[in-house]
């Protein structure tokens, strides 16, 4: 998974995230790269959870579950936060949520695991404890995609271009710079793991 993401992440090219191409028909062209990994985090969210699902027997999905926490574990020892997200997305689930005979069979210690991670990466005051935990990450690390889409709709859409007549505003050139400069930060690393 690390290292498919990472991959993901190294492709990515900075101008991909200017004007929001990623969601308009006719420049998702130029965001090639992003709209990939989108694809293919949510293709992984819905297998993980269809798997999860499919088994018949309380006990088969409880080891599933305990199994997918322990590599959400995994992950964040890897400070793979884009994996991470899915398998708390997975977890938050109305499928998974649902299961409540499943969710009951799993260990204490394996739900206080989960719900450690679903706080950390909780959309709360804007991600808040998450933005901490990705600034003191030392590399390589790998960003979840979606928080910085995220700041940059916010940045472009809350914010106008132009103070006036002719003048740019540079605060907000200075804000976006700052948003590509750390997610260019954490194209720098590399991961060293045998497949």
């Amino acid at each position: 998974m690390t290292l498919i993401d990472f991959n993901f992440l190294s492709k990515i090219r900075l101008s991909e995230f200017l004007d929001q191409q990623w969601m308009k028909n006719e420049l998702k062209k130029n965001s090639h790269n992003i709209l990939q990994w989108l694809y293919h985090f949510n293709n992984l969210t819905q297998f993980i959870s269809t798997e999860i699902v499919l088994p018949g027997k309380v006990k088969d999905r409880k080891k599933l579950c305990v199994k997918f926490i322990h590599v959400a574990e995994h992950l964040l020892q890897l400070n793979n936060f884009a994996s991470l997200m899915c398998l708390s997305a997975v977890f938050q689930s109305s499928c998974i949520v649902s299961l409540k005979h499943t969710l009951k069979e799993i260990p204490q210690k394996e739900l206080q695991k989960k719900n450690q991670i679903n706080e950390l990466l909780s959309p709360k005051s804007g991600y808040l404890a998450f933005r901490k935990k990705l600034e003191g990450s030392s590399l390589p690390t790998i960003p979840y995609l979606g928080l910085y889409l995220t700041d940059i709709v916010f940045l472009e859409e809350g914010i106008r271009d132009n103070l006036g007549d002719q003048l740019i505003y540079w605060k907000k050139m200075e804000m976006l710079s700052s948003i590509l400069q750390r997610f260019k930060h954490f194209q720098q690393g590399s991961y060293q793991i045998e497949p």
